[in-house]
């Protein structure tokens, strides 16, 4: 997992997610950029900057990093 991803950066996404019904959030695990237009149950997405399936819906990376 990217250095980059730490609870506090995603929970501010899951946050914002919440309260604006077109943000959907998703973060790639392997370059660190986030992603948009993510469910937040993704698993395995294209990542647009790096192109690895390496992107995960801000939710499901949260669980993961709890």
């Amino acid at each position: 997992m990217h250095p980059s991803i730490t609870v506090s950066r995603v929970t501010k996404m899951v946050k914002k997610a919440q309260k604006d019904c077109d943000y959907y959030p998703g973060v790639c695990k392997e370059c660190g950029k986030t992603a948009s237009n993510c469910e937040p149950d993704a698993e395995g997405y294209t990542c647009k900057h790096c192109g690895k399936q390496a992107v995960t819906g801000a939710e499901n990376l949260l669980m993961e990093l709890m």
